[in-house]
């Protein structure tokens, strides 16, 4: 659809465009129904980012919106192909925090190995840091404990920093969350 089909009236210098959901899918490069249909401008941390009904949206947000309604009430619109990118209906579903955790989960043990950007991910199951423990790092000479970018104090004692990391992961993550003391049943 070419713009002078969309645009219907010009009113105060405002450019109002008819069918929004057919320019948002002029941006979206849209191949076969079972491949990734790729958002082409603008993105922020791989994930294609548009305006839409007036504001800057996620763009598979917008795509799981024209295609299915409605975001349901606590729901987050997830990748089943995990590629950001992606705007292809068939590739998202609405799920929440957990379930996307467990999906991403799944694919490692699978041997599907998830990609962002085109780069491989480091294997979430695998202790990621020189210390050995998730979200630890040697801060001001203590132990650092940090979820998601936040920081949960400082700490004497290794064990006791990754504890902490463990309590957030398990609060926010729930049964799927990725421990460094998985034997540990009550966190």
């Amino acid at each position: 659809m070419d713009i002078e089909n969309q645009v219907i009236e010009i009113q105060k210098n405002t450019i109002v465009r008819k069918d929004p959901p057919n320019c948002f899918w002029d941006n979206v490069d849209i191949k076969t129904k079972d491949d990734c249909w790729n958002w082409k401008y603008g993105k922020a941390k791989g994930y294609g980012c548009s305006y839409y009904n007036g504001k800057k949206q996620l763009s598979h947000r917008v795509a799981f919106y024209l295609s299915n309604g409605e975001i349901p009430e606590g729901k987050i619109i997830c990748h089943k192909c995990n590629n950001p990118a992606c705007c292809n209906p068939r590739h998202l579903y609405a799920g929440t925090k957990k379930d996307n955790a467990i999906d991403r989960e799944n694919r490692f043990l699978s041997g599907d190995i998830p990609r962002w950007n085109g780069k491989p991910y480091r294997n979430p199951l695998k202790r990621i840091n020189k210390l050995g423990y998730r979200g630890i790092s040697i801060d001001h000479g203590g132990f650092r404990a940090r979820f998601r970018g936040i920081s949960l104090g400082y700490f004497n004692n290794l064990i006791d920093a990754a504890i902490a990391y463990d309590k957030k992961a398990k609060e926010y993550y729930g049964d799927s969350a990725i421990l460094n003391f998985p034997e540990v049943a009550n966190v």
